[in-house]
């Protein structure tokens, strides 16, 4: 594997089913012994209860540089969940275990998870986001929305028109023929004007 990448590879991500929690010591501690960090990814986290969260907790203290990594797999995670996870994942916290949210956004309500997220969190997470939130399976967070979000509530100085003009040139073409893939809508929002004016501007 490492002769296919360009950087050795440091971090591995171990995906897991539930059944399988009371396993997990013996193969997250040989891999750490061969020098890899580890992210921890529970699969279906919709099935975890308190117990499974502590037992989760307790494997991942067992190795150093240690994270974690939770996904809404199917984008259905609502209130209860996801204030379940934030719970949680402040034990988490305490013990210094670095933390990563995949949101999807299937039912729209990614956003408002990130938003719940980033307001119960005082240390460092990670959130997955991706270009106009295209993804294989669902639909991610977009890239734009979160770092505007970021600047505008974390001071956060994301440079978001570089990525606007990535956006247009990847998706003008497929936007042209079939969808509305253009940033008129985002532009438009993000300085408060009629988006009528943003594709009078582009065009002119």
């Amino acid at each position: 594997i490492k002769a296919m990448c360009l950087k050795p590879i440091t971090t591995l991500r171990v995906l897991f089913c539930k059944q399988q929690l009371n396993e997990l010591s013996k193969h997250i501690s040989y891999i750490n012994e061969c020098g890899y960090k580890i992210i921890l990814s529970p699969i279906d986290i919709y099935d975890y209860n308190d117990i499974d969260y502590k037992i989760l907790l307790e494997k991942s203290k067992l190795i150093d540089n240690c994270s974690v990594f939770f996904q809404d797999s199917i984008g259905n995670f609502k209130d209860k969940e996801i204030d379940n996870i934030i719970n949680m994942s402040q034990l988490f916290s305490a013990n210094k275990i670095a933390i990563f949210f995949h949101l999807k956004n299937s039912l729209q309500f990614g956003m408002h998870n990130m938003i719940k997220i980033t307001k119960s969190f005082l240390h460092k997470i990670f959130i997955c986001c991706s270009l106009k939130g295209i993804c294989e399976i669902n639909s991610n967070l977009d890239s734009e929305s979160v770092l505007f979000y970021l600047n505008q509530y974390y001071l956060k100085e994301y440079n978001i028109n570089n990525l606007l003009e990535i956006s247009e040139q990847i998706f003008q073409k497929i936007s042209e023929k079939h969808f509305n893939y253009l940033n008129n809508n985002f532009i438009s929002a993000k300085n408060n004007c009629s988006n009528k004016y943003v594709k009078y501007l582009k065009e002119n």
